[in-house]
């Protein structure tokens, strides 16, 4: 192409352009308005429903403790059979006057509890009961003041066949 044809397309072009622009024709453009209106949000698809609706589980019972104020100081998991398995506190934990059991997933029975102190001094618990699944046990008072718990052994099985396993925890206040 020649120059002077070059200038023609080049002319032309510039034209269209500009002809473009202030008709709001141009690609992209929104009849040259520089904000878009907002577009009203779509409405959430209805959501499926379940042949049989199941029940909302029931808020865990360590949950309601914790917000009561009381602090884990451990947990194990319950076996079938009679066991004694030991909770160790953590050291740094400050010193409790009472304490907890909480038993969810599955029914235990609790049949002993020996706590021992940092100064190495026990305290045996009556506890013997059986606790239903999510459940807590009444507080223990511990003797004495505010005390320091290094270690608490306890004795307990899983108290329904068929139920699984239950996780017990300890918690203090």
């Amino acid at each position: 192409m020649d120059q002077v044809a070059e200038l023609r397309y080049s002319r032309l072009a510039m034209t269209l352009v500009i002809t473009a622009a202030l008709w709001g024709c141009g690609p992209g453009d929104d009849k040259g308005k520089t904000e878009k209106k907002a577009e009203p949000p779509k409405a959430a698809p209805a959501p499926k429903k379940d042949p049989a609706p199941k029940a909302e589980a029931a808020p865990k019972a360590s949950a309601k403790l914790e917000a009561e104020g009381w602090t884990l100081i451990g947990k194990e998991q319950a076996g079938r059979k009679g066991e004694t398995d030991r909770i160790t506190a953590d050291p740094t934990k400050k010193g409790v006057k009472e304490l907890r059991v909480v038993v969810e997933d599955a029914p235990l029975e609790l049949e002993a509890m020996t706590v021992t102190f940092r100064n190495e001094q026990q305290f045996k618990a009556n506890v013997a009961q059986k606790l239903s699944a999510n459940s807590v046990s009444a507080p223990i008072d511990l003797p004495g003041e505010k005390r320091v718990i290094r270690h608490i052994d306890l004795t307990y099985r899983t108290a329904a066949k068929g139920a699984g396993k239950a996780t017990v925890m300890i918690y203090g206040r």
